[in-house]
């Protein structure tokens, strides 16, 4: 008997490269566990989308698709087109760069780069819908006419990435020399609670560069609350 073949393709858009706020505290513990994590959720949420991809795709999950020798596993990252088959993924270097996702292409492009072998299946590891190339819809009627089976893995949350902005700034239109004038920010945030957050204050006089005239240190206490500081 001769061995099958298992299309593994993982999004490798830029999107990928995002961090996850990771909201849900109880998901946070129970997926920083699942992978071994170190920090727990606050190490989950430095992590990347790719970085999961990459624990998801671990030696001990191929030796399982390969179930003994039956399979043999091919892993290609692929973006707007299919890219080349990765050795060892979980140690590659492979960076989120592609601009979109083509799930529909890079799928009938596998298939195409394998016809003629018996194929088991593919899995696609990806954080979203597939936004360029044919619709995915027309790659699963091609796979379905091969008895083709596509599985998927999807990474990142709902919530969405982590980050923050400076939502309203507050300040009075005229100064007058040698008066005081309050400058307020307001600062949304989401899944940085407790991190430190650096707000730096800059000044031009008569059209001269930018210098800073002060800056403040401020923790993020609540999330997706609006803070403000003077």
């Amino acid at each position: 008997s001769q061995p099958s073949h298992l299309l593994v393709l993982v999004d490798s858009s830029r999107s990928m490269g995002l961090q996850d706020a990771w909201r849900d505290e109880a998901t946070a513990v129970r997926v920083a566990n699942h992978f071994a994590i170190s920090e727990g959720s606050n190490g989950l949420r430095r992590l990347s989308r790719m970085d999961l991809a990459r624990k998801a795709i671990s030696p001990k999950l191929i030796e399982r698709l390969e179930n003994g020798g039956d399979r043999i596993v091919h892993v290609h990252p692929f973006a707007e087109r299919l890219g080349d088959a990765v050795t060892d993924f979980s140690n590659s270097t492979t960076a989120p760069s592609g601009d979109a996702t083509a799930i529909g292409a890079a799928v009938r492009q596998a298939m195409a780069a394998y016809s003629g072998s018996q194929l088991a299946g593919v899995l696609i590891v990806s954080d979203g819908q597939s936004n360029a190339g044919e619709p995915p819809v027309a790659a699963a009627q091609l796979a379905a006419e091969e008895k083709l089976p596509v599985e998927c893995i999807a990474v990142g949350t709902v919530d969405g990435p982590r980050n923050a902005m400076v939502s309203k700034i507050e300040v009075s239109p005229i100064a007058f020399a040698r008066d005081d004038n309050a400058l307020t920010v307001h600062i949304q945030s989401r899944g940085m609670q407790d991190l430190p957050s650096k707000l730096t204050v800059e000044k031009r006089i008569d059209g001269g560069p930018w210098q800073e005239v002060g800056q403040e240190d401020v923790t993020l206490q609540l999330e997706g609350a609006v803070q403000t500081f003077s």
